[in-house]
């Protein structure tokens, strides 16, 4: 997919030069941006068919943690009672929490402070496989509730280097082989699943970028948009640039935020291509 999006920076190489060379124009932006998205549902679906041919004479390989995750835990997994019933919020609003979740949250950080990577990602993962999120406060006395799941996958994106290589050695062959058995099934929920559980993995990279293009066609440009900024928003979104800017400038212009469009397209042409 790299290759192709590489072709595609080229090809838009030339477009940022003669559009935002130009004295600055509403129609211009719309136009530059339209024919982007353009560009970039051509990539993807190229990558589509490609990574499915490749497929054809590649065997992927074993990954050695399957065996430990062949099967998703369910929520409150073997344990009954741990799950409370859902605490009142700010405006009356009902906050499911999970007293077992939590305390695997807290047992991961303590993993992480003592630098036991492989078990730490091993806990992650099983948060992260849960069918359901829960919510948890950091803080009793306050009133924010957080998500355990982006907790989780927070705490996952801000790991040191040997912390990531140690989950991704366990979890990126896995994630590889979910998605293009996603792709092929044709399967939206198997690609969001990738992208959810693996987001920080090379295909959970794709799967994020996939998931916001089927967000697009279903005219869900708020739901495309959270996609693709948490994609922006992360060390190794340089290879998906200069189709990442563009979409995101779509998804936001859609959703009726033209001045976060407009700072997206303007931020992208000072940034240099990759």
């Amino acid at each position: 997919m790299n290759r192709l999006l590489v072709g595609a920076g080229l090809m838009l190489q030339k477009n940022r030069r003669g559009v935002w060379s130009a004295p600055a124009h509403p129609w211009a932006v719309v136009l530059f941006v339209a024919g982007g998205l353009l560009v970039g549902a051509l990539v993807v679906g190229a990558w589509r068919v490609g990574r499915a041919a490749d497929d054809s004479s590649d065997t992927p390989q074993a990954d050695a943690s399957d065996d430990a995750a062949d099967g998703d835990p369910a929520d409150g997994d073997g344990v009954d009672g741990e799950t409370s019933e859902p605490e009142e919020g700010e405006g009356g609003i009902g906050f499911p929490s999970d007293r077992l979740r939590e305390r695997q949250l807290d047992r991961g950080r303590r993993l992480v402070t003592d630098q036991r990577w492989s078990d730490a990602a091993m806990l992650f993962d099983e948060i992260l496989a849960a069918d359901k999120d829960c919510f948890f406060r950091a803080d009793r006395r306050q009133r924010t509730w957080q998500s355990i799941k982006s907790e989780t996958s927070r705490l996952i994106g801000t790991l040191d280097k040997p912390g990531r290589e140690a989950y991704e050695l366990q979890f990126r062959a896995r994630a590889d082989r979910m998605l293009e058995q996603a792709i092929a099934a044709n399967d939206t929920a198997g690609i969001v699943a990738v992208a959810r559980r693996w987001f920080h993995t090379p295909a959970g990279y794709r799967a994020t970028l996939l998931a916001a293009i089927e967000a697009l066609e279903a005219n869900q440009p708020l739901a495309a948009a959270a996609w693709l900024d948490r994609l922006a928003s992360v060390d190794g979104a340089a290879p998906f640039e200069p189709t990442l800017s563009i979409m995101r400038a779509i998804a936001w212009l859609r959703a009726g935020d033209r001045a976060a469009a407009a700072a997206i397209v303007e931020q992208s042409r000072r940034d240099p291509l990759p």
